[in-house]
This record gives C-alpha cells, structure tokens and sequence, in this order.
C-alpha cells in the first residue's frame, strides 16, 4: 500500500482551473474529485462528510480512488492511501505541481 500526506487542500490560487469543478461555497470554488472511480462515493461523500466528527486530528483514507470523501469532507492533514502506486503518485504530483498536471 502506497501513501501520500497531505497537509492542506490546495487553494484557489495554486489549483489549476480542472481542479475546481465543486460548487462554490462563499463564492470561492473548492478542489474536487479529477478522477472517476469504480465504486466511487462521490454522490454520497456529503453526506458521509457530515456524519463524521470534525476533528483537528489527522484524516487516514485506507482507500483513496477518486478520493471523493476526502474531498467532501476537506480535513487539514490527511494520509491519503491506496494499492494502486500510479494513482497515489497521481495524487502526489497534483499536490507537489498542480499546474504541471497540465
């Protein structure tokens, strides 16, 4: 199993535009799930994001795919993990170099 830390979301500023396909809140457009996953949650993350408790600890995701419940519910650290090695160096050259995604 492969991981990734991460210790805050990407803002506005340094995401590329891709990225910010979530509704906005405040005006200000979020980072969303890039990626569509077999047996993905995008279309429950919210909910699920709800029923967790907020904490200042940090967030394990055992199994990340297109990572939909970590975006739902945007903690401030996080250990993102999955067995695929190439899509948690996916996720590890969005954090390092979003626009270089590109």
């Amino acid at each position: 199993m492969k991981s990734v830390h991460v210790s805050t979301v990407p803002e506005r500023s340094c995401a590329p535009e891709w990225f910010l396909n979530a509704p906005a809140k405040g005006g200000v457009r979020l980072p969303a799930p890039f990626l569509k996953w077999a047996g993905g949650k995008q279309w429950v993350a919210g909910e699920i994001a709800k029923a967790l408790p907020k904490s200042s600890g940090t967030y394990f995701e055992p199994f990340l795919g297109g990572g939909a419940l970590f975006f739902a519910y945007r903690p401030t650290k996080a250990v993102l993990s999955d067995s695929n090695s190439e899509l948690i160096d996916t996720y590890s050259a969005v954090r390092d170099n979003p626009s270089g995604v590109l």
